[in-house]
């Protein structure tokens, strides 16, 4: 009896000597809390106040990107969910405009209601994409770019 007690104290101090000997990794939330954000030199982080009529204030973090193009898909007829299908039209568009053809798409995100962020390769890539939006009702017709809100 003496010994299984004795091994249960043993384990307790290891346990206790690894609580105290290396700091548990940082959350996101206390990442986002310190102002010490891991994101890329071309992003930006944000804090903006929603209010409801339901709800008190809540902080909420958005990330801006210089890199996205938001596009507005509700008037778009084709498949809104199918990524890969968007992706290969978007990159058909840009190929056949002259302006365009050297820009590439890096990723899409989707964004609240029927929008989608397109994301270029740097910002230069993306003010041109804002620009000449031909490529966009081109290959996917009833899109369109949003403006800058």
């Amino acid at each position: 009896m003496m010994e299984t007690i004795k091994a249960e104290g043993e384990k307790i101090k290891a346990l206790e000597a690894l609580l105290q000997a290396g700091p548990r990794p940082s959350s996101y939330s206390q990442v986002t809390a310190n102002s010490d954000p891991s994101i890329d030199s071309q992003s930006s982080l944000t804090r903006s106040t929603s209010t409801g009529s339901s709800q008190a204030c809540k902080d909420k973090l958005q990330v801006q990107d210089d890199r996205a193009v938001s596009i507005d898909m509700a008037r778009f007829k084709g498949a809104k969910n199918n990524y890969n299908v968007i992706r290969d039209g978007l990159c058909v568009g840009l190929k056949v405009n002259k302006v365009t053809e050297k820009l590439t798409i890096k990723s899409l995100r989707p964004s609240p209601g029927d929008r989608i962020n397109v994301v270029f390769a740097d910002k230069d890539e993306a003010n041109k994409a804002k620009q000449h939006t031909r490529w966009l009702t081109s290959s996917l017709t009833g899109a369109r770019v949003k403006g800058e809100q």
